[in-house]
């Protein structure tokens, strides 16, 4: 199934979104918009790394004896598990991946019970696609910094 959305039919989409990855489909409400999380190297130390959350929320990481601890103490855990890709682990087990050292944005969601988000980013940053684990996706087309397209595909799964 695939429906196309113009971006006067944006907002209306975004609630439609939301409700989705709430729903069977995807992940929960929290989650759907996570796009917006990223992480920045500290200007004074290029060891140390800033994460910042959608809400605003954001923790810093101080990286001593091989290891990066949490400055806030906020129950999150950060592991650099290949060169410039981290896991950031909540205290609930949900794991934040960032893989895609360019943008420095989230690049997939893992829940303990095993749901998964992914996201994907073009040249300039922008968020271009959304995946779940269940064959949901959603792409979205940009021209000049401006949406003009989201695209809604759902995939059946293989039994």
């Amino acid at each position: 199934m695939k429906n196309n959305y113009k971006v006067s039919d944006s907002e209306t989409y975004f609630y439609h979104l939301y409700m989705s990855l709430d729903a069977e489909p995807g992940l929960g409400a929290e989650e759907s918009f996570a796009a917006d999380m990223f992480y920045e190297r500290d200007v004074l130390s290029e060891h140390n790394l800033s994460v910042y959350e959608a809400n605003g929320i954001h923790d810093y990481f101080v990286y001593e004896d091989g290891r990066f601890l949490s400055a806030r103490n906020r129950g999150s855990s950060l592991v650099e598990f290949a060169a410039g890709k981290y896991r950031l682990t909540k205290k609930d087990g949900t794991a934040w991946f960032f893989c895609d050292p360019f943008s420095r944005k989230v690049t997939g969601i893992y829940t303990p019970e095993g749901k998964q988000l992914f996201f994907a980013y073009d040249k300039q940053k922008q968020l271009i696609s959304i995946k779940n684990f269940r064959g949901f996706n959603i792409s979205l087309t940009w021209n000049d910094g401006q949406l003009s397209e989201i695209t809604e595909t759902i995939y059946p799964l293989e039994m």
